[in-house]
């Protein structure tokens, strides 16, 4: 796995809230939400008014609830599913919850549970995060990041999925990795998530333990994941996200 740093500028403050987004546009971004923590007068500057339960509540009330249902998850990896939940709903209350108590949580959204994460990925998929960039479509690296919907992007995580703890190749189901490694970097040094960028580069290397393909097509797949390692898909990653 290789981080990139992109510039070397101070860390952005996260943006205001974009001028025109109202209502529900508002209350289903994760990264403007604050759901029931919304003030008064926040609700009626943004068309809040109804959608949500009169009642204003503090971060801390929100934290104790996530708390309470963290209390009734029997595993680490259930805790892991519902903050990858919370995460897709409310960024704010997500990053309060993990730094509310770091040595509890970290090992949680990485390292050791981001391993059974990762064994699991094809099972606990929710939604989309981060970028995929297949060896089928080498020469479009460019164009695949242009899809990003970021363009302030400061940090990029790569893995091509590979050695990922001993686990050996795990191809798409690596993803964890980067997303966890760059919540870590929001996490404790307050950079903000729309400026970080996890990149899973996809093999298609197959590993016995999920599939099974022919010899030819291992073959391909191990070539092409030594050129990665020579540096050309690197190259090729610097090169496209030289316009950021």
């Amino acid at each position: 796995m290789t981080t990139l740093t992109l510039d070397s500028r101070t860390t952005l403050a996260p943006s205001d809230t974009p001028v025109g987004r109202q209502g529900m546009d508002v209350l289903q971004d994760p990264r403007l939400t604050k759901s029931t923590a919304f003030t008064a007068a926040e609700r009626e500057a943004l068309g809040l008014t109804g959608l949500l339960p009169d009642v204003v509540e503090s971060e801390d009330m929100q934290l104790r609830r996530v708390m309470q249902q963290l209390g009734h998850k029997s595993s680490d990896i259930d805790r892991y599913v519902y903050l990858i939940g919370l995460l897709d709903h409310n960024e704010t209350l997500f990053y309060r919850t993990l730094m509310s108590d770091p040595a509890r949580f970290l090992p949680i959204v990485y390292d050791p549970t981001i391993a059974e994460a990762c064994l699991r990925y094809g099972h606990i998929y929710r939604g989309p995060r981060g970028m995929y960039v297949s060896i089928k479509r080498r020469g479009r690296v460019k164009e695949i990041l242009r899809n990003w919907p970021e363009n302030d992007v400061r940090v990029i995580c790569v893995t091509d999925g590979g050695r990922i703890l001993g686990l050996g190749d795990l191809g798409a189901n690596g993803t964890p990795i980067p997303i966890g490694k760059l919540q870590l970097y929001t996490a404790c040094a307050a950079v903000p998530p729309g400026c970080l960028l996890p990149v899973l580069f996809d093999m298609l290397v197959p590993d016995r333990k999920w599939e099974r393909k022919e010899k030819e097509a291992a073959k391909a797949a191990k070539a092409a994941t030594l050129h990665y390692h020579q540096g050309r898909w690197l190259g090729r990653l610097l090169g496209a996200s030289s316009s950021w």
